[in-house]
Order: structure tokens, then C-alpha cells, then sequence
């Protein structure tokens, strides 16, 4: 069951979803603080850094029962989508739900809908837009 909110950070409304007893973040509507025209660019670039797609990755490790990993660390077919979609930059957070069964995103297609991620990934995403927005999005 979800429930749907929002708060208020920085004149920035943001969505705020609870499924399962965690808050998901609309990314989409935190990257408008940064690039309002444009927020998924803003999305794309932060998802096609390295260290952010070890800390996604990781926190399926610890919380996905179901990702999609090998015993050797890495989720089938892990070196052929890095290849593919990040290191080219153009990974999305649709096509690592797509290849990895993955929970850390929820993406919602259509006018009203969004990127979301779980709320410890969109506090290291606001780090990432603003470190002043990261502060008050705490706050918040």
C-alpha cells in the first residue's frame, strides 16, 4: 500500500511516497531545484557516476532479497551494462530496474509521474544537486 505526500524544500515541492515503511523521494522533482527545465539530465548525470552506481548497487545488496548479482559480486550481465548504458552515459534508473530487479527506484511514466528512490539514495542525490539543499531537505 503507498501513501503520497510531499514537503516543501527550498520553494521546491517534492513527492514523497511510502510503500512498505520507506519514504521514496521523487528525484525528478529534487532535480528541479538544480535544472528546472531539464531535471532528468540532471538525474542521468548523477546516476552515470561511478560512485553512486556502487552506492545503488550496494544498498540492493542489503536490502533487495531479489537483485540480480552473481557470486562474484555483480548482477548478471553487470560488466556488459556498465559498458552499455554508464560508462557511455546513458544509464537510467528504468533500465537498472530492467536489468537488475531492483528496489532502490520507482519509475512513474506520464505527466504526473516521476523518478523516485528510496530515501537513502535521494538524500545522496539533494547532496548531490546542492549541499545547502541537502541540509534543508533534512530539515525538512
Amino acid at each position: 500500500m503507498s501513501n503520497k505526500t510531499e514537503i516543501i524544500v527550498f520553494n521546491t515541492k517534492v513527492k514523497v511516497i511510502r510503500i512498505d515503511d520507506s519514504d521514496y523521494f521523487c528525484l525528478t522533482d529534487l532535480a528541479r531545484y538544480k535544472t528546472p527545465k531539464h531535471p532528468n539530465s540532471t538525474i542521468l548525470s548523477w546516476i552515470n557516476a561511478r560512485p553512486n552506481l556502487e552506492l545503488i548497487y550496494y544498498w540492493e545488496l542489503r536490502h533487495n532479497e531479489n537483485f540480480k548479482h552473481t557470486s562474484q559480486g555483480m548482477f548478471k550481465g553487470y560488466e556488459k551494462y556498465l559498458v552499455n548504458e554508464f560508462i557511455k552515459d546513458i544509464g537510467s534508473p528504468a533500465k537498472w530496474l530492467a536489468y537488475t530487479n531492483s528496489k532502490s527506484f520507482i519509475v512513474q511514466r506520464g505527466k504526473y509521474g516521476g523518478t523516485y528512490a528510496h530515501s537513502t539514495l535521494a538524500l545522496q542525490f539533494a547532496s548531490y544537486i546542492n549541499v545547502n539543499f541537502y541540509i534543508h531537505m533534512l530539515e525538512e
